[in-house]
């Protein structure tokens, strides 16, 4: 793994710059002059005042309908090198029209002496459809045509004019071209603890930050982000508990220039002394170089960078490999599930435990449809389900979800469940993929001391488990037989069909000896078992006699178990009927 470093704000950014080599001074002169433009364009280049001074500023961009629609279409600025600042832009400056479609800016500007940066884009900013993925230039035209354009702006006109654009500075100093101010760039990480930054689409990367005392790291990172989800974006982990310390998020950002969508936050976090996970990820779309729509001010900093807040507390931070999901660690795995899966496992806790769940799926605002759940073994409740709400973006399409967290059960027994529906899963995208694929479904991890506590459990192995019938498909009538030796307690957890006051796939109970029926499953005593409202939940319990007794499942013709003519319950695998003995 290469780390692109470079420092963001700090008192360590004046430092780097001592010494670094500038071309001699020269009086009054072009600083950067950036023309040739074209829709979906952003150009950069830079130069460096000796001494504060004055520096006059002219540009030509797209003249709109008015001077607020004039700077969406086409937008400058000036940035600080060492501060990340935006110094000037380009609605500072006074403007008087052209021609038909161009507009030109002129402005004078007093600037502190220091290296600075100049950016031109041509991209609309209020152009930021979340819903469409953009690939290239061609589909930037193609999306720009239909989406942007629709005040009167005729876009062929827009493009033909565009080459038109420039942004020219003149003072006292000395011009950089664009690869002298990208090595700057890179050259301020040299006292960064580590930077993931100028990323693309579909990114995905993690960074291991050992800390050897408490201290405050120093944070910049600029993503896309909106109040409905996070999309390119990081977060830092504590490796020991699994919880997150640390998160880019909406709240805690603020517009980072260009579109809306793009967002910045700039501070300190505290930790204390421990070993942490950085993560950073984009998704497939509006990213480095794969902007569709306007880009943030500070363009090559998409990502994240991470450094101390003291310069002197560096040599305490070591940055070391770091897989997020350990060897070892996993006491569940039901992972890489293609289209129309159910799979399950069990495990049994000798005592309280917290456990890292990270579960990938498939899912919209209000409903999963590639979704996993851990329930009690023997109550069939559910102690953890992945819900909508608690996801978040999990790479690729929006609709690729994850939960990553820490969850407590107490000692017991537990069965994980994962379930896929007909359409995107693990080898079968018909979107975008998310970034972990591999994963698609469930893993339930444990730390590495707390493994002698978890031991493995099987409904076919329990002595509790009285009869089992179930995954029952069409037309069916199955029947097992048992026994109780004195009068108990027993769990009926049964799943069918059921409409109008009737059930058409149920079970029920009678007894062998007088060939009475002693239970039976109505629908007037089920409640709903999720998906479709037919799918009827049986889960409660009876008391018995002792006696020998037969439980009986019946389908009728049609959904049942791989069989659905509608959406199936929450619970497949268990469409049928399981008797269990409840112990005291």
């Amino acid at each position: 793994m290469s780390y692109r470093a470079f420092v963001v704000i700090g008192v360590a950014a004046v430092a780097v710059i001592v010494g670094m080599p500038v071309p001699a001074a020269a009086a009054s002169q072009v600083l950067v002059r950036l023309e040739d433009m074209d829709a979906g364009d952003v150009e950069m280049g830079g130069f460096v005042l000796d001494t504060g001074g004055e520096v006059s500023i002219e540009a030509v961009g797209f003249r709109a309908r008015g001077r607020g629609d004039d700077l969406r279409f086409s937008s400058a600025w000036i940035l600080n090198s060492e501060t990340r600042k935006v110094a000037w832009h380009l609605k500072q400056a006074d403007s008087e029209k052209l021609s038909k479609h161009l507009i030109e800016y002129t402005a004078e500007t007093k600037l502190p002496k220091g290296r600075y940066e100049v950016y031109y884009s041509t991209y609309p900013s209020f152009w930021s459809h979340s819903d469409i993925d953009i690939e290239g230039v061609g589909d930037f035209i193609s999306n720009i045509l239909e989406n942007a354009f629709d005040k009167g702006v005729d876009y062929d006109e827009y493009r033909a004019v565009a080459e038109d654009f420039y942004i020219e500075i003149r003072g006292e100093g000395q011009p950089l071209g664009s690869q002298q101010v990208r090595d700057f760039q890179k050259t301020l990480g040299k006292n960064a603890v580590v930077s993931i930054a100028a990323l693309g689409n579909d990114h995905y990367e993690t960074v291991g930050l050992q800390l050897e005392k408490p201290m405050d790291l120093q944070i910049y990172a600029i993503g896309e982000i909106r109040e409905g989800g996070s999309y390119d974006y990081c977060w830092i982990t504590d490796v020991d508990s699994y919880r997150k310390v640390w998160r880019f998020e909406f709240r805690n950002s603020v517009h980072a220039g260009g579109a809306k969508k793009n967002r910045m936050f700039k501070g300190a976090v505290k930790l204390r002394a421990g070993s942490y996970a950085l993560y950073c990820v984009t998704d497939d779309s509006h990213a480095f170089g794969k902007w569709n729509a306007a880009p943030p001010h500070d363009p090559y900093f998409w990502g994240v960078t991470v450094q101390t807040a003291d310069p002197k507390m560096a040599r305490y931070v070591q940055v070391v490999p770091y897989e997020h999901l350990g060897e070892g660690n996993a006491i569940v795995e039901l992972t890489r599930l293609g289209d129309d899966e159910t799979a399950s496992q069990g495990f049994t806790l000798d005592t309280r435990m917290q456990l890292r769940v990270f579960a990938l799926g498939e899912g919209g605002d209000d409903e999963m449809y590639d979704y996993s759940w851990i329930a009690d073994a023997h109550t069939r409740g559910r102690v953890w389900e992945m819900r909508p709400a608690m996801t978040e973006h999990a790479g690729g399409a929006s609709k690729n979800r994850v939960f990553d967290g820490v969850i407590t059960l107490d000692a017991g027994d537990y069965i994980v469940y994962a379930i896929t529906d007909g359409s995107h899963s693990y080898e079968h995208w018909n979107a975008s993929a998310p970034h972990d694929p591999e994963r698609w479904g469930i893993t339930v991890l444990v730390g590495e001391s707390d493994r002698a506590g978890v031991g493995t459990y099987s409904e076919d192995n329990d002595p509790s488990i009285l009869a089992k019938i179930t995954a029952v498909g069409n037309g069916k009538h199955k029947m097992a037989d048992f026994d109780i030796e004195s009068n108990s307690t027993v769990r009926i957890y049964a799943i069918g069909e059921g409409g109008r006051g009737e059930m058409h796939d149920y079970a029920w109970i009678e007894n062998r000896e007088t060939g009475r029926t002693v239970w039976e499953m109505t629908y007037r005593m089920t409640d709903h078992a999720g998906g479709a409202q037919k799918n009827r939940m049986f889960n409660d319990t009876i008391a018995l006699e002792a006696g020998q007794y037969a439980v009986h499942y019946r389908t009728d013709d049609s959904h049942s178990f791989s069989r659905w003519n509608a959406s199936p319950p929450h619970d497949p695998a268990a469409w049928g009927v399981t008797v269990k003995l409840v112990k005291d």
